[in-house]
């Protein structure tokens, strides 16, 4: 079994380009979600901390 190595290529035969793109949407999709859970735990932390009618 042998790899064709030609696959990855960036370019018009290859699928780097593709898979570059694929991996920058994912880690921009995790930062995004990471941000938003920091964001959405520390508000709920600042809600149990100030102890008000929440």
């Amino acid at each position: 079994m042998t790899i064709d190595w030609q696959l990855l290529d960036f370019g018009d035969e290859g699928w780097g380009g593709v898979l570059l793109d694929a991996a920058t949407v994912t880690v921009t999709v995790s930062l995004c979600a990471w941000l938003l859970g920091a964001m959405l735990g520390s508000l709920l932390c600042w809600m149990q901390i100030s102890g008000g009618r929440w």
